[in-house]
């Protein structure tokens, strides 16, 4: 377009809608704009216009690159075995294979393995993936005392910043010896809770005026952490009893999990990061929206592992596994350590970077020191030791792991619903969805079809023999 041709005076003359005059300069910008948009959308219109015709080549000549890109990918996973990723390969060893049996009655159902494969004797767990560092121990410790020691119903008044100073105890038991939990006596506990607190703040506030070097030999001689002191009380429930509660439900699946980490070259007792984050529960729901024992929300869990509506593979311990042991080793990958992997995994790998931007750090323990501030908060900060205080407790009790959760894996070659699946393989539903908890309530409910190509867990089903997982050549 000719520069002279934008100008107010030839603008008037043009098919163009312009108002005569021009108050400011903000409105003769606002007229230039609106003259360009109209000239973009144009070059749209079927006109003979030279402008016309090189913007439909350009739009035709982006069309034909990305298809073709679409093309070359297509044909590098189908005939490039090494091209293809690792969630592909089973999918793509069923379809170029024609000899393979059916399963027992069932001419849509195949034999498959997993992306994982799964070992039926659970590894033997070191106590902690590295060395807890010495300016952590303190904190470990404190979380030992936590997860072993205090019940639940006992609350622990600490600081903030080194949450071993503990000021308080309060005993809530008294109020939940007789029937189970309401609000009520939730309302009553947190009262007490209140009181208590406001008399802490009251004679630590007082304190301030007229410090001691008793009570500043607690924060190391630092007097400024010690006169603030009043600021920083963190309230801490005791956690023995969900701890030996958790314990049950996650022995059931903890060889078969455990032994999934291992396999991914992987500390198998990374795998007790459930009872953190869920007790063991599999069917756990977060306010944030994370699901499953291993908490995830759906946008990290879809990079893993199958979420729809009808199927969250997040409920299904086996698979939130693998996709929490793939998580895990993409975050020590990128941050170098362990205490800085599973920090991020509470709070993010990006907020965990910009704080060690800002810091100029990669010590987990000099982040914690050099002050809390956005969403680092106190979970935050004690993730870490919190996993190597349970770590430690439940390798103290030797508990017995069993591999009760082995089962057997087949692919659906054919959509089908619950009940045509289970005339298939002689199994009552309920059998099918116990081994597969991962169905929604559409499928479980109505007869709505279990997708093609899904693999399926079949339970102690001897006629599936797990095949090997061929090797790349």
């Amino acid at each position: 377009v000719n520069p002279a041709q934008t100008s107010p005076r030839n603008l008037k003359s043009r098919r163009y809608p312009m108002v005569n005059g021009y108050k400011c300069s903000a409105e003769k910008y606002m007229h230039l704009s609106c003259h360009f948009a109209i000239m973009f959308f144009d070059m749209f219109r079927k006109k003979t216009t030279y402008q016309a015709r090189q913007a439909r080549k350009s739009l035709w000549f982006v069309f034909g690159f990305l298809l073709g890109g679409l093309v070359v990918s297509a044909v590098f996973c189908i005939w490039r075995p090494s091209f293809e990723p690792a969630w592909l390969e089973d999918l793509r060893a069923f379809l170029v294979r024609s000899d393979e049996k059916s399963v027992g009655s069932c001419s849509h159902l195949y034999p498959a393995v997993p992306p994982w494969p799964i070992l039926m004797d659970s590894a033997e767990c070191r106590t902690d993936p590295g060395e807890i560092p010495k300016n952590l121990e303190s904190r470990v410790a404190f979380w030992k005392r936590i997860w072993g020691d205090t019940p639940d119903r006992v609350y622990l008044l600490v600081d903030e910043r080194k949450p071993w100073i503990v000021y308080r105890q309060v005993d809530c038991r008294d109020l939940f010896q007789y029937g189970q939990a309401n609000q009520e006596k939730e309302k009553l506990c947190d009262e007490r809770l209140l009181g208590v607190k406001k008399q802490l703040i009251r004679k630590l506030s007082i304190q301030k005026k007229k410090l001691k070097k008793d009570f500043a030999k607690l924060f190391d001689n630092n007097f400024r952490q010690a006169r603030t002191a009043y600021r920083n009380i963190q309230v801490v429930q005791g956690r023995k009893d969900s701890l030996e509660a958790a314990i049950k439900p996650y022995a059931r699946y903890a060889g078969a999990v455990e032994g999934i980490f291992h396999s991914a070259s992987l500390p198998p007792c990374l795998a007790r990061l459930a009872i953190i984050e869920s007790l063991a529960d599999t069917k756990a729901v977060s306010p944030a929206g994370a699901v499953g024992a291993y908490q995830f929300v759906d946008t990290t869990a879809q990079k893993y592992i199958f979420v729809s509506e009808k199927i969250d593979e997040r409920l299904d311990p086996l698979r939130s596994g693998w996709a929490a042991a793939c998580y895990l080793k993409k975050l020590y990958d990128d941050l170098g350590s362990w205490p800085l992997a599973l920090t991020a995994y509470n709070t993010g790998p990006t907020r965990l970077r910009k704080l060690m931007q800002r810091r100029k750090t990669s010590d987990l323990g000099l982040l914690i020191d050099l002050g809390q501030f956005g969403s680092f908060g106190f979970q935050s900060q004690n993730y870490y030791a919190q996993y190597a205080a349970v770590v430690q407790l439940i390798d103290s009790k030797s508990l017995p792991l069993n591999a009760s959760m082995a089962y057997s894996f087949a692919r659906l070659t054919k959509a089908m619903s619950l009940s045509q699946l289970a005339n298939c393989l002689q199994y009552t539903t309920d059998d099918l969805a116990k081994a597969n908890p991962a169905f929604g309530e559409t499928i479980l409910t109505t007869e709505e079809n279990i997708p093609k190509n899904y693999l399926i867990n079949v339970p102690n089903e001897p006629l599936l023999v797990r095949p090997e997982r061929p090797k790349d050549s």
